[in-house]
């Protein structure tokens, strides 16, 4: 190789290098969110569960203000999951679900949501509700329709959590997947 193309080499390899103007400016990054740190999925009977084995988080923090009334709190999230469980009667029964519904409509407070029904493997109904923007996103009702209606809500304290859905919703997600592993887990007694 010449020197002459040597040169020319070194030339074009240091004009590749930039233009020298749009290097000096800086460009600041887009806005991101940030990405909370997440509880593990890991799962454990709650040992203040009245009558029934309920599954809760591992890492979630367990109480018992009353008989038949179980908190779940996740401090890491600054949501607390609040879980009812109702002994009923087959003639009982239609009206406790019709008032945990009414009470699910009022925490919704007519804003829309995505709303799931199945049965769990030991048969019981189970339906879940997801609205975005309420202090309350999460709320879920499960019975056997004869002895046992098991009904929930999640709770944000922090209202700025709440206006702002997208930056909660791997959280929201966390903790709609340990509702999921709950009632597929509950059973009848």
């Amino acid at each position: 190789m010449t020197v002459r193309a040597t040169i020319i080499l070194l030339l074009v390899a240091l004009a590749s290098c930039g233009d020298g103007v749009s290097r000096q400016t800086a460009v600041p990054r887009r806005t991101a969110y940030p990405r909370p740190r997440l509880l593990d999925t890991v799962m454990r009977p709650a040992d203040a569960a009245p009558r029934r084995t309920v599954l809760v988080n591992a890492g979630a923090e367990v109480s018992s203000p009353r008989q038949g009334w179980l908190d779940v709190a996740y401090p890491i999230y600054g949501a607390t999951m609040h879980i009812t469980v109702t002994d009923v009667t087959p003639v009982t029964v239609d009206g406790i679900k019709a008032n945990r519904m009414e009470r699910v409509l009022l925490n919704a407070g007519g804003l829309p949501g995505l709303q799931s029904e199945w049965i769990n493997p030991a048969g019981m109904s189970v339906m879940t509700l997801r609205t975005a923007g309420s202090s309350t996103p999460l709320q879920f009702l499960a019975t056997d329709d004869s002895s046992t209606v098991v009904s929930g809500a999640v709770y944000f304290s922090d209202q700025t959590a709440v206006s702002s859905a997208d930056s909660i919703a791997p959280v929201v997600d966390a903790i709609e997947g340990d509702i999921r592993r709950m009632l597929n887990n509950l059973e009848n007694e």
